[in-house]
Formats: structure tokens, C-alpha cells, sequence
């Protein structure tokens, strides 16, 4: 894993040999809104077409600790939710113009259950779309990738005091996008640190 240059954007090289398939993935915070973005660009490097499922998993421990939190997928959004008290995260993610392919929220750590992310195992997500107590959840991603080509996926989460305010953050990543708030983060960090030198 690396950085951008000048910039507080991560950017990390995954590579299946096997499948002919690569990934690059590049994480911000951005700079001004409480918001985590990830743009993950996915190569089909094969002579035929790929279908690609990708799988990510969401473990919150609000407040430091597991019990109490409640978690539902909102259809509205597209988004799910996850909040305990006055700490909301909510997670979206666009791929083709598409939401989450699917999704899942399950309980983790009690009574031996070990999480969502063995829901995933089998390639498919149960789409349960609510859960309280120690919970997490994981989202799916689906591309149908021609021979030498590449796709993309947008995921975010945005941090708020509350419903509102996460969908207000939720509704200004759809409208301005992850690229462009990626590259506004990434503006702001190189103008700082250029400063800084000539300082």
C-alpha cells in the first residue's frame, strides 16, 4: 500500500493471477465532509469476458464496544444504515449506475455467530434487511467485465449525530461523486503540503 503523491489518498495494487483479474483501490477521507470514499477500479486482463462479485463487510463497534447497535438497509437510499444512539454511519455504493447487488445485515459475536461476511462465502448475500444487537453487515458488488477492459466501484461511508445528517452527506456524494470528491480531497491535501515546502 502507497500514497498518492502528495496526498493522504491510499492506493494499493491487488492482483489474481489466476483469474486474469487486477484491482486498484484508492481510499480518502474527505477533506471537508465526514465522509470515507473508495473508488475500486477493476481490470479484466483476459481474453474473454469476467463476472466479478465483490464482497465488502462492515464491523462497527460504536461507542467501543458491540452490543446495542441497530442496522437496516434503507430502499429509499439504496443504503444501510448503522446507529446507536447519536452515532449514525451510513454505507452506499454505486457500480454501473447500480446500488449493491446485495446485501446483508446479521448478528456477530454471541451465541457463536461469527459475522456476515460467512454469509458471503457462497458467492450470494441473504438480503436480511434489519438487525439489532451485535450486529454488522456486508454489501456485494457485481461487473460484468468484457476481455481487456475495466470496471468500476464506488463505495462510501458517511459519519453523522444522526439520520438527517448522514443522508444529507449520503444525497451530496450522489450528486457530486466519488471521483470528484476524491479529487477534491486530494487538491487539498498537495495545496497543503506544497505550502508547507514553500513556507
Amino acid at each position: 500500500m502507497t500514497y498518492l503523491p502528495e496526498t493522504l489518498t491510499t492506493r494499493y495494487l491487488i492482483k489474481k493471477e489466476s483469474y486474469k483479474i487486477s484491482m486498484e483501490v484508492n481510499d480518502a477521507i474527505h477533506n471537508d465532509k465526514d465522509i470515507f470514499l473508495r473508488k475500486i477500479k477493476v481490470v479484466n486482463e483476459d481474453d474473454s469476458k469476467h463476472e466479478v462479485r465483490l464482497f465488502l463487510t462492515q464491523d462497527f463497534h460504536i461507542y467501543g464496544y458491540e452490543a446495542g447497535d441497530t442496522t437496516f438497509f434503507e430502499p429509499n437510499l439504496s443504503a444501510i444504515v448503522h446507529y446507536k444512539r447519536k452515532r449514525y454511519f451510513l454505507v452506499g455504493g454505486r457500480s454501473g449506475g447500480k446500488g449493491f447487488y446485495q446485501y446483508a445485515i446479521g448478528y456477530k459475536e454471541v451465541e457463536g455467530r461469527e459475522g456476515t461476511w460467512r454469509d458471503a462465502e457462497d458467492g450470494q448475500l441473504s438480503n436480511n434487511a434489519v438487525a439489532q444487537g451485535a450486529v454488522d453487515s456486508a454489501v456485494s458488488f457485481k461487473l460484468d467485465i468484457p476481455p481487456h477492459v475495466y470496471g468500476l466501484i464506488h463505495y462510501w461511508i458517511a459519519c453523522g449525530n444522526s439520520l438527517n445528517e448522514v443522508t444529507n452527506l449520503d444525497s451530496v456524494v450522489k450528486q457530486v461523486g466519488v471521483e470528484q470528491m476524491l479529487l477534491e480531497a486530494e487538491n487539498f491535501w498537495s495545496a497543503w503540503l506544497n505550502r508547507l515546502k514553500l513556507g
